[in-house]
């Protein structure tokens, strides 16, 4: 089977070679990152890069696989033949960019993918197949992402072949059930430490690196990125959010959240991975931007 490949990004570098070591002749891939090298002169298999939609367009192909392509593809295309795309997220929910990423914060229970057959709308047409993983109380986005990989590395050239052969019922999407979802920036990997325990703790699991560029804070003007946290039991009560309130031997610092405290454990910290307990020695410091005091500053008022 002729195939194109139309996408970006360290899964489409993983999911066409593969195709092309299944037996698929990868007749043609567009690469749609500007910086990528449209040679490829390190890969093993002999695919031919392209450098943009016109010129793939052009060459004869029976199926295209699109693989974190981010903007909607022209209706001619989509109707010169069967385009199927990998969809990171278990849709009709998490239409859009960092889907699974955005489960992982909503609280859901699993994240997976999907591959549906492509349309004129975002993320819409018919869903061919799907993957599922359950997300346990300790998985870490990085974790869980690194198993998908290599899922559907193995399981694509298979679900294509059965999609070709008509041997896979296709589900249509129904609108009501989508929920939409877009890029995350990093100023959208801040922690909010007004937010509860639960929530900030899952929101480091969720930007676990080296998949996400994890969550991050600010203590003395410079980002903190928090690596491991973990819940820990308290009453509600009220004080500063962001507060290191107390030290826990050989386990952590606890700061204060919304709710309770967290218990923060691993940090990055000017370019370096340190126990919370090595980087503050003492309770009292303040972690995030406290716009309020910035404002009094200027202000004059102590």
């Amino acid at each position: 089977m002729r195939v194109a490949a139309l996408g970006t990004g360290p899964v489409f570098d993983r999911v066409v070679p593969a195709l092309a070591r299944s037996g698929f002749d990868v007749v043609a891939a567009l690469d749609c990152d500007p910086a990528a090298d449209s040679g490829r002169n390190g890969r093993p298999e002999p695919i031919r890069f392209v450098r943009s939609l016109d010129e793939l367009a052009s060459h004869t192909w029976d199926l295209c696989l699109v693989c974190d392509y981010q903007r909607l593809l022209p209706a001619d295309f989509v109707r010169a033949g069967t385009v199927v795309n990998c969809h990171g997220g278990l849709l009709p929910r998490y239409r859009g960019v960092h889907g699974n990423g955005w489960a992982f914060i909503n609280g859901e229970t699993e994240i997976g993918y999907t591959v549906h057959r492509v349309d004129s709308t975002l993320d819409g047409g018919p869903i061919i197949f799907q993957r599922r993983f359950p997300i346990t109380p300790e998985a870490t986005f990085s974790g869980l992402k690194s198993q998908l990989v290599e899922d559907l590395v193995e399981t694509l050239p298979r679900v294509l072949r059965a999609l070709v052969r008509g041997a896979l019922i296709e589900l249509p999407q129904d609108l009501r059930d989508a929920t939409f979802v877009g890029r995350r920036y990093m100023r959208d990997c801040y922690i909010e430490w007004g937010r509860s325990s639960e929530q900030i703790e899952r929101f480091v699991r969720a930007l676990s690196p080296p998949a996400a560029p994890g969550a991050f804070t600010v203590f003395q003007d410079k980002k903190l990125v928090i690596l491991s946290a973990e819940l820990f039991s308290t009453v509600p009560y009220e004080e500063i959010s962001g507060h290191v309130v107390y030290r826990l031997e050989d386990r952590g610092v606890l700061v204060k959240t919304g709710d309770g405290v967290l218990l923060v454990k691993d940090v990055e910290y000017e370019g370096r991975r340190l126990h919370a307990l090595d980087l503050f020695p003492r309770p009292g410091y303040r972690l995030g931007i406290d716009l309020i005091d910035e404002k009094l500053r200027s202000l004059g008022i102590v």
